[in-house]
């Protein structure tokens, strides 16, 4: 059935497109970063621990999240932090443990909003223990819309990494990692269609052609322009290094761009974030390697890169260019969120910065600014940011050699470093 305009939420990426009013001029004080709330404040960390996904925010300013660990019986939580930092756990995973987690478990991506009900998924547990689609209801109530792997050999995919978007109609639409046909190891991934009656189709089976130059294990949500999805996997491609592509309406894929196409991978390697479009069509996202090799990555340590609609690919930047990597480095997965007309990206480095834990960064006018260096008494970062009345708000998974289990964080939008 034909895409209609999707429902888009406040969700988090890698990158997020944002209105920014005033002119960039180079290194200024930081607005400051502060923790929100921070996790396994109570025994056994039945409050959660270690969120991988990022933030979705109401019109009232609560945030809300998954934590893939954690809760009343470990297997994650569905949690909200009000303004004030109080934190509540508004659903528990796998209460029949130790037996299958039936109602899915440890989640690992955001969520999104529809009437008052939360939607999202989890990576393994449902009735085939390959991963869910759920909702929870205002009063806490949850609820399998789908149990991947119900059918033969997983073809109507498996373990989705990433969350769901949804259309005017109630359909949701995601993509799984594993399942699909039989040409990777345990499937090379889907792209799938939820409808409100539960009724699950694969739009379509990554690496449906010899050598997978059509692109094989999606790890990211999926965008919608003008009637079509949009996203990358991490492999497949020409090169096997992963693309972008579009999955039209009627489920017709086609791969705009396949990474690795440069020497040493100038182009970007392994993307692990999905895209954003701008009005004028243009697709903006990151890759998790290549770029400029260095002694710190030989692989490269990742770009910032732009798709034009005519296919030519701008690395608008890559990371490790100062020394030690003190701009950051490997930039993870995470959804991607168009804020407006603005000219600035903000996103997060899994690695890299001034302590090596990542970075929290804006990127504006061709310069890259460090807006926060993330330290062991934070964790890493592996979700990007959104925002919010002016200042960012994302996750950290934590550093157990500090004891540290996965925070929420407040940053503001200046820059304290730049290249």
């Amino acid at each position: 059935m034909p895409f209609v305009n999707f429902y888009r939420p406040v969700v988090p990426g890698m990158l997020a497109v944002a209105a920014f009013v005033a002119s960039f001029h180079g290194a200024q004080a930081s607005r400051g970063f502060s923790v929100v709330y921070a996790f396994c404040q109570r025994t056994d960390c039945a409050d959660g621990s270690t969120p991988e996904g990022g933030l979705m925010a109401d019109q009232a300013g609560n945030l809300y999240g998954t934590t893939y660990y954690g809760g009343v019986y470990g297997y994650g939580t569905i949690f909200e932090v009000a303004p004030d930092g109080a934190e509540t756990v508004l659903y528990s995973f796998c209460p029949d443990e130790p037996h299958l987690c039936k109602d899915g478990a440890f989640p690992k991506a955001s969520l999104i909003e529809s009437n008052g009900n939360l939607f999202g998924t989890t990576a393994s547990g449902g009735a085939n223990d390959q991963g869910t689609v759920f909702e929870i209801s205002s009063a806490g109530v949850e609820t399998v819309l789908y149990s991947f792997c119900s059918q033969q050999t997983c073809a109507d995919g498996a373990q989705p990494a990433a969350g769901v978007v949804m259309d005017k109609a109630g359909n949701l639409y995601g993509a799984t990692y594993l399942g699909g046909n039989g040409n990777c190891p345990k499937g090379c991934g889907t792209v799938f269609e939820l409808a409100p009656d539960g009724t699950e189709t694969v739009l379509y089976p990554f690496c449906s052609e010899t050598n997978c130059p059509d692109g094989a294990r999606p790890r990211t949500p999926l965008e919608l322009s003008a009637g079509s999805l949009y996203g990358t996997t991490e492999s497949g491609g020409t090169a096997g290094k992963g693309t972008v592509f579009e999955i039209s309406s009627d489920g017709n894929e086609t791969v705009l761009y396949s990474f690795c196409s440069q020497q040493s991978c100038a182009d970007g390697a392994h993307p692990e974030a999905g895209v954003v479009t701008d009005k004028a069509g243009n697709l903006y996202g990151t890759t998790n390697e290549g770029g400029n090799a260095n002694t710190y990555c030989r692989a490269g340590c990742g770009t910032v890169f732009e798709l034009a609609p005519n296919g030519d690919e701008t690395v608008l930047y890559s990371f490790c260019a100062l020394a030690s990597c003190s701009d950051g480095a490997e930039p993870e997965s995470g959804g991607l969120f168009d804020a407006g007309d603005g000219k600035s990206l903000y996103g997060t480095t899994e690695a890299g910065g001034a302590n090596g834990f990542g970075t929290a960064f804006k990127l504006s006018g061709g310069k890259q600014a460090v807006l926060h260096s993330f330290g062991d008494e934070d964790g890493s970062p592996s979700a990007g940011v959104i925002m919010m009345k002016g200042y960012l708000y994302g996750t950290t998974f934590g550093s157990f050699d500090q004891d540290d289990f996965g925070e929420v964080f407040k940053l503001g939008t200046t820059g304290s470093r730049t290249r």
